[in-house]
């Protein structure tokens, strides 16, 4: 409780700060909304849910122009439940981001701190691409049944500035969780490089990342991960494609491909997607071989500039090897649906 009340108070006293300082901004999402869920074999539950597509957050971004097309900045960023104001992403602090950058327009931007991994979907350097839902809508989301690695701590990350429409970047962690106390060789390290090319119609990335051993704890294996993403605007639609591949020192590997599409219609949006995945986890006893695939769609509907109302139906299906394991609560997702209604507000 001390050290909430203590994190709460130094937040509160930035953004007072923040008012009168230049280039300085406060931002924030806030997500709430209504789930409606039943897995095979477990009863329907419903609840009030927060972050189910976008994490609520506050935030503070800040910048200083040091001439000659260069400037430093940082991005201070917390999650937060609205269900009961709690924390989320960690117990206090900027657990979804704390980085500090350097940024020029001839040699690109160089940043410190804690981020999300370039293929996660999330923060300052993504460059996913290729998925509609990407890490939100529950069971339709990217990463459900075959995570990546979302954020690192201890980051250095770097991208290139963009030219004919192609930027580059590179990521690492010399520690993904800590790096203190330890020889360098027993952290657990994550390595990501990245290429992405974007003009009006297409987005396109390839991006290669390792995390890993953690040679501190028994058992850990190292990690790889494939990620492909391509998405085309044809006007009156944007279909979009996605791949990847895991593979965990050979006991678990698994490939995911998703068709998806953002289809304007109305005065909002629809999204739909569709998923398969295929491999094999070596941790299951009676049957190696895995398989999951999963539908969703919804329809995002602009109240304002700032405002959307956004109804989802999904529904996810895995063979028997996977028919015990967890998502989202629901008690296994061989067989699960489920439906949400929501809003969220940008400030």
């Amino acid at each position: 409780m001390k050290k909430t009340l203590i994190a709460t108070a130094a937040l509160l006293s930035l953004q007072a700060t923040a008012v009168s300082a230049a280039n300085v901004n406060i931002y924030g999402v806030i997500e709430e909304g209504i789930l409606v869920q039943k897995a095979d074999g477990a009863n329907a539950t419903t609840e009030l849910k927060s972050a189910f597509d976008l994490g609520s957050r506050v935030g503070l971004k800040g910048s200083e122009d040091l001439g000659n097309g260069v400037k430093v900045g940082f991005i201070l960023e917390s999650g937060f439940s609205p269900d009961t104001g709690a924390y989320a992403n960690g117990t206090s602090g900027f657990t979804r981001e704390s980085l500090l950058y350097v940024q020029s327009d001839t040699f690109g931007r160089l940043g410190f701190g804690r981020t999300g991994t370039l293929g996660c979907g999330l923060q300052s350097f993504n460059m996913q691409t290729g998925y509609v839902f990407m890490n939100g809508y529950g069971l339709i989301g990217w990463d459900q049944n075959m995570n990546n690695f979302l954020r690192a701590n201890n980051v250095i990350a770097y991208q290139t500035p963009v030219k004919a429409g192609f930027d580059a970047g590179l990521m690492y962690s010399n520690g993904f969780t800590d790096d203190s106390g330890n020889e360098w060789s027993d952290n657990q390290h994550y390595y990501g490089a990245a290429l992405r090319f974007r003009n009006d119609k297409i987005k396109t990335s390839l991006i290669l990342e390792e995390k890993s051993q953690d040679k501190t704890v028994k058992g850990s294996e190292s990690k790889y991960v494939v990620n492909y993403g391509i998405e085309y605007d044809l006007g009156s639609f944007t279909p979009m494609f996605s791949y990847r591949y895991v593979s965990q020192n050979g006991s678990l590997t698994g490939h995911k491909v998703g068709l998806s599409a953002k289809i304007p219609a109305g005065h909002g949006t629809f999204k739909v997607a569709a998923t398969y995945l295929w491999g094999h986890d070596e941790s299951k006893s009676d049957e190696t071989k895995v398989n999951s695939w999963s539908v969703g769609v919804a329809y995002e509907y602009p109240l304002s500039k700032r405002t959307v109302l956004k109804p989802f139906i999904g529904y996810a299906k895995s063979g028997q090897a996977w028919k015990d394991d967890t998502v989202l609560n629901v008690a296994n997702v061989r067989n699960a649906w489920q439906g949400y209604l929501g809003l969220h507000h940008f400030f």
